[in-house]
């Protein structure tokens, strides 16, 4: 566990286009969130691509069915929208809180990007995997997501 915490403070550090506050609010969430969630994920690194595929489905599934729950799904653009614009529309309509939002807005982002990436066969590396934005921002909608579901 304390491998993975330091390979994604590692990662962290070496984004030198960050701001520091932003580095470090992701350092402490880091630090704060992984302990709380070690026993609910484990990753398997030796095939990337199908635990990004898989976590991704995943999470779709948990958007949709909130989007559906508050009845927002005449508000998405096509049948089968990507991770962003779920949560894009849950943040505008005040579902996922304004002081998450933005934060869950970029980590959306990079699970999007990682799954465009991974649909047109492009191979991601165990460095990206374990130590990058990507398990972090999976993390993240493991820890905010309860809260919205209930």
């Amino acid at each position: 566990m304390a491998i993975f915490i330091l390979k994604d403070l590692r990662y962290l550090i070496k984004q030198e286009r960050r701001s520091p506050k932003s580095l470090l609010e992701d350092m402490l969430f880091l630090l704060s969130a992984k302990p709380m969630c070690a026993d609910t994920r484990s990753w398997d690194v030796d095939n990337p691509e199908k635990e990004i595929r898989e976590a991704n489905r995943n999470l779709q599934t948990r958007l949709m069915q909130i989007v559906t729950r508050r009845n927002l799904n005449l508000q998405l653009a096509r049948d089968a929208p990507s991770v962003s614009e779920l949560v894009d529309i849950l943040a505008t309509k005040g579902v996922i809180p304004t002081t998450e939002g933005t934060k869950s807005r970029q980590y959306a982002d990079t699970i999007t990007r990682v799954a465009d990436r991974v649909d047109r066969g492009e191979r991601i590396t165990q460095e990206e995997f374990v130590g990058g934005e990507y398990t972090t921002a999976i993390l993240w909608f493991d820890t905010i997501l309860p809260d919205i579901e209930r």
